[in-house]
């Protein structure tokens, strides 16, 4: 595409699509329109095969979505194969549209994509509600295309050094070589925190500090793996390239040989402590910087930090920071689904309902669009789903989320919860479980283990439920919903003495608590907010 005239695409209005003579190129199909607008508004023009099937054939079996993509590609690009533009570029998973080649027409104050729905693919509706609302452009002067969000500042990032085998065995190299893109792969779908990869072959033989500061990486990690005994040992260092401290030094037992399947679940739960490890360090670091030099990078981790501490000066402090990143950058996916998070917990800790509720599920659809990969959108709108009573699309999307990031334990837990409240506890048990154990350090490990409570009260595993209850409470007196799951199950064991102080240590630890707080919870069959009245009932009055 040499010299000054291109190809041009509009998007507001009617869809037009012209050659570099101003011939005019019809595209039959609304979801050939609907593919090259998505791709044009891809900041690098690229999307992902999954992506883009999810939101124009979202209704459909997996297969058939795939292959409708396939049908839709090859219609396209046979259409501008007519008229001689080779726009279209497919690499592995990706589908990108040569911006470079092609003009953007301005942004005008007509609707983006004018006429253009495709009804039954609500996923797309609310990605073309989500474009139409955020190019709103006034009738004068007129606008360019709109361009990417504000930059954010630059993200923290983590190189990722090959494992070195110092087992003395060649044969442990696919191992060794195995963690280490396994690693790449998991820490990718963070989204967050971009891996740097010095690419394949041995680990640089410089330091880990050396190496992080020519990768230019704010972390990184490094390891080795030694044969002991019967097994392998594998131990690691991340660490902060800037200030050289040791973020975390793991160190792990293999047993020999190693599957595939518990390599794959032994990095998860590695990756899951990583993010952990690395989200605590960056937080700490934006609690230093200046008022004056803060980014929105920056808002959002101190904003993260003061959230995590639970109190209601923190949270209040926490929305103040997210609220003001998510004003400077309202389409950089973080800010969104930071604040959507902020809200979340707010709604949880106050028990609200509606318009709340509405507002979370809201901005985590929004975070959806911008960032489809990024889990955490599809948790927040699986959460928010929940909360409405909406099973069917809750799940759906908190498997979602844990398909996309195995290594995401909130949505492990959310989706035992949601088990919980449909009536299935004991489908609920092994989510949890995993939560666990991807999070074991959690600060939220309060909760997952009030979810085991509510689930063993329910099976009628009352002993367990009274052990997973009071593992909560001793990691947070306060968690009123742990004290109801122990009432409860001492009640329904034949102590009524012990559940009569159970009732009193909760109106010790939670001044103030009343039984229609469980009028809160959103179970499907309200029997068991009754039932769990009845238990309160029994206690207070004996």
């Amino acid at each position: 595409m040499s010299g000054a005239a291109k190809p041009r695409l509009g998007l507001f209005g009617p869809f037009r699509l012209t050659s570099a003579t101003g011939q005019r190129i019809e595209v039959p199909s609304r979801k050939g329109i609907a593919l090259l607008a998505m791709l044009a508004t891809s900041p690098d023009g690229e999307r992902s095969r999954g992506w883009l099937q999810d939101r124009l054939w979202g209704s459909r079996e997996r297969e058939q979505s795939q292959s409708s993509l396939r049908r839709e590609l090859s219609q396209v690009r046979r259409i501008l194969d007519d008229h001689g533009l080779a726009l279209i570029e497919t690499t592995g998973d990706r589908v990108r549209l040569r911006l470079d080649a092609i003009e953007l027409m301005p942004a005008s104050a007509s609707d983006f994509l004018e006429g253009i729905d495709l009804r039954g693919e609500e996923v797309f509706e609310e990605w073309l509600r989500e474009q139409r609302r955020a190019t709103v452009v006034p009738k004068s002067p007129p606008t360019p295309f709109p361009k990417p969000a504000l930059t954010p500042g630059r993200p923290a990032s983590l190189a990722i050094l090959g494992f070195e085998n110092q087992t003395g065995d060649p044969d442990a190299d696919y191992l060794a070589e195995g963690i280490g893109e396994e690693l790449i792969d998991r820490v990718s779908r963070l989204r967050w925190l971009p891996v740097i990869s010095p690419g394949p072959g041995p680990a640089p033989k410089a330091g880990l500090l050396e190496s992080g500061r020519t990768l230019g990486a704010a972390y990184i990690l490094g390891g080795r793996l030694r044969r002991v005994d019967h097994g392998y040992w594998l131990s690691g260092q991340v660490i902060n390239v800037a200030t050289g401290e040791l973020v975390w030094s793991p160190r792990l037992r293999l047993p020999a040989p190693q599957a595939s399947g518990a390599l794959a679940s032994l990095v998860a739960e590695l990756v899951a402590v990583l993010e952990n490890r690395v989200a605590d360090f960056e937080g700490v670091r934006a609690l230093a910087v200046p008022e004056v030099e803060l980014s929105v990078a920056d808002l959002v981790w101190r904003g993260r930090w003061h959230q995590d501490r639970l109190s209601h000066h923190d949270t209040e402090t926490a929305g103040k920071l997210l609220k003001r990143a998510l004003e400077l950058a309202p389409n950089w996916s973080v800010a969104v689904l930071e604040y959507a998070r902020h809200l979340a917990l707010r709604a949880w800790n106050r028990r609200l309902t509606g318009e709340s509720v509405e507002e979370i599920r809201a901005l985590a659809q929004r975070a959806v669009v911008l960032d489809y990969e990024d889990a955490r959108g599809h948790m927040l709108v699986g959460a928010s789903e929940m909360w409405r009573r909406q099973p069917i699309p809750a799940e759906m999307s908190l498997l979602r989320a844990v398909d996309l990031n195995p290594s995401l334990g909130i949505a492990w837990d959310q989706l035992g919860t949601l088990r919980i409240l449909t009536g299935r506890p004991d489908a609920a048990l092994e989510p949890l479980a995993t939560a666990m154990r991807l999070a074991p350090l959690d600060y939220r490990q309060f909760y997952k283990q009030g979810e085991v409570a509510m689930a063993q009260l329910m099976l009628g595993e009352l002993d367990q439920a009274l052990a997973a209850a009071d593992r909560s409470i001793n990691l947070r007196p306060g968690y009123w919903y742990a004290h109801v799951c122990k009432i409860n199950a001492l009640a329904r064991s034949g102590k009524p003495a012990d559940a009569r102080r159970a009732w009193k240590d909760l109106q010790h630890n939670r001044p103030g608590f009343e039984t229609s707080y469980i009028d809160w919870i959103p179970f499907s069959d309200p029997k068991w907010r009754e039932c769990l009245k009845t238990g309160i009932d029994a206690a207070a009055d004996t």
